[in-house]
């Protein structure tokens, strides 16, 4: 499991370093491999304010400008950035400084003109531009206004991430989500958990059509469904991307990206159908029948053995339970309304389906160390918290299906002897 440093702070105060983390961490059980430095050599790059911009006298590509960068003296910076302008706030690169890429930067001088620095760009700062809005992808790069001069980038975009690489065991499933290693924390520091936004309860009847059949209770004990309309699919933030990426995953879409991100965070696996593509306009659990077959979003088709735990549309399955959805229901441009499923699969069923079919995802990894079906709740609510802030408008109501969820376990225990022990 990775687990970004500044991440891990969003659920409990941490006032001390990375390696201080560590070693909380194997005083409770849950040991570190390493720790990960991402961004680090980076240096030498802080944040200015432009005070000029006049004409190169000998080339009229260029512009030679005034920058604040906190020291007290401007530095003179020649550049040929198509959208510099006065009182902008950019990323200057100092004598000295060294950019993604390993490119180093010196002062020297542009056609006769003395040049102490450079403005980065997205690309220079090692942001892929494809994370930015259209406006930002070309020339320097664009910080907010109110940033003072001076500032260390790292500190402005979080470009530096440290990340704690957890060893995971069998038994401890908990520690497959951030919130379950801040709750380790928080309990050995005596702080609170500070835990994640959600959607609250709306108190609405559940969104009309039968969406959601179980046929086999065991292998899915529940299965909690909503609905999000008027969907625009696009590009995630940036901060979320840089947080997926460290967390060694793929930015997909802002859809699919929060589904991964409420994973981590939680623990609790996601997937969202396109609605508009599921055959009837429901998903039914089930045992996959005699020659049935499906193509995984991977692009690869399956020959699926009789009887693995799937999700259907009325036709077909749409999906390996816990383990990866298929191509015919994914997430595209054109979607506009999406099922979103937060569900708890039988551990052994999803264990049987990844092994046989060659496929081990970082979903199938949760649900084959057993899941709380409690957590169900809880990653839906997130998942469509976050979906209605950036992707759509979440259809109130929700569809609950499934056993009646078994009460929380309570042991009787002596203080005395816990403190003893």
């Amino acid at each position: 499991m990775r687990v970004p440093y500044t991440w891990l702070q969003d659920y409990v105060d941490l006032e001390g370093t990375a390696e201080q983390a560590a070693e909380l961490l194997a005083q409770v059980g849950v040991p570190v491999e390493l720790i990960e430095r991402e961004g680090a050599e980076i240096t030498h790059v802080l944040t200015g304010r432009i005070l000029s911009v006049e004409t190169h006298p000998d080339a009229d590509r260029l512009k030679v400008t005034r920058v604040d960068v906190g020291s007290g003296t401007p530095l003179q910076i020649v550049t040929a950035a198509p959208n510099v302008r006065v009182d902008q706030v950019v990323a200057v690169a100092t004598h000295g400084a060294l950019l993604a890429g390993g490119l180093k930067i010196k002062k020297g001088k542009l056609r006769g003109v003395v040049s102490e620095g450079m403005f980065c760009s997205a690309a220079e700062l090692g942001i892929d531009s494809e994370d930015l809005p259209v406006e930002q992808r070309e020339g320097i790069l664009d910080l907010d206004p109110g940033i003072l001069p001076g500032r260390e980038i790292h500190e402005v975009l979080r470009l530096a991430e440290e990340v704690l690489v957890l060893e995971t065991f069998a038994n401890r499933p908990d520690q497959l989500s951030l919130v379950g290693v801040a709750r380790e924390l928080a309990a050995r520091l005596g702080r609170p958990l500070k835990m994640p936004e959600v959607l609250p309860q709306d108190g609405a009847p559940e969104p009309s059509g039968d969406l959601v059949e179980i046929q086999d209770l065991e292998g899915c004990p529940r299965y909690i469904a909503r609905v999000i309309e008027e969907v625009q699919v696009g590009p995630s933030p940036s901060w979320m991307v840089r947080r997926l990426e460290s967390a060694g995953m793929r930015a997909v879409n802002n859809v699919v990206d929060i589904t991964n991100y409420v994973m981590l965070e939680t623990g609790q696996p996601l997937h969202a159908f396109d609605l508009d593509r599921l055959a009837g306009g429901r998903v039914v659990v089930r045992r996959s029948q005699p020659g049935e077959r499906l193509t995984t979003l991977d692009g690869d088709e399956h020959a699926l053995p009789a009887g693995t735990l799937v999700i259907a549309d009325a036709e077909k399955p749409v999906a390996m339970a816990g383990v990866m959805g298929g191509l015919d229901s994914e997430i595209g441009p054109e979607t506009r309304r999406i099922l979103l499923e937060s569900a708890c699969f039988h551990s052994g069923a999803v264990r049987r389906a990844s092994l046989r079919l060659g496929l081990r995802t970082e979903s199938s990894r949760r649900f084959e160390k057993g899941m709380d079906p409690q957590r169900v709740a809880l990653g839906s609510a997130r998942a469509a918290h976050m979906l209605a802030s950036l992707a759509g408008r979440v259809v109130p109501g929700l569809v609950d299906r499934g056993a009646p969820p078994q009460p929380p376990t309570e042991i009787v225990l002596r203080p005395a002897r816990v403190r003893q022990v």
